[in-house]
């Protein structure tokens, strides 16, 4: 009987576990804080997703889609990348050493 009531007391905990989203959100305004390549130039604002170039470059170097960021954390991003230390300046770096040795 206690098994009983303790699998209905888990599965009251279960149901309150919210449900996993099947579809990505849609990106919103998102904009290009990385260094200026053939279809992409640093500063531009994407509305609908990235441009066809963009998505290819971070189709072959993954973490160049970190240097797309939502419009409200442009500010956070760029005081980021102004500090040679971080995170962001380190991708930042090496999107541009990918993008002069055109890999």
């Amino acid at each position: 009987m206690n098994d009983k009531k303790e699998t209905l007391q888990e599965k009251k905990r279960d149901d309150k576990i919210a449900p996993v989203q099947k579809e990505s959100p849609k990106p919103g305004i998102q904009v290009y804080i990385g260094p200026s390549f053939k279809g992409a130039a640093r500063g531009t604002i994407y509305n609908n997703g990235p441009s066809t170039a963009l998505v290819e470059a971070v189709k072959r170097k993954s973490v160049i889609g970190e240097l797309l960021v939502p419009i409200e954390k442009l500010a956070a991003a760029n005081r980021e990348l102004a500090s040679s230390d971080s995170a962001l300046c380190r991708i930042y770096r090496s999107a541009e050493d990918f993008f002069r040795k055109g890999e």
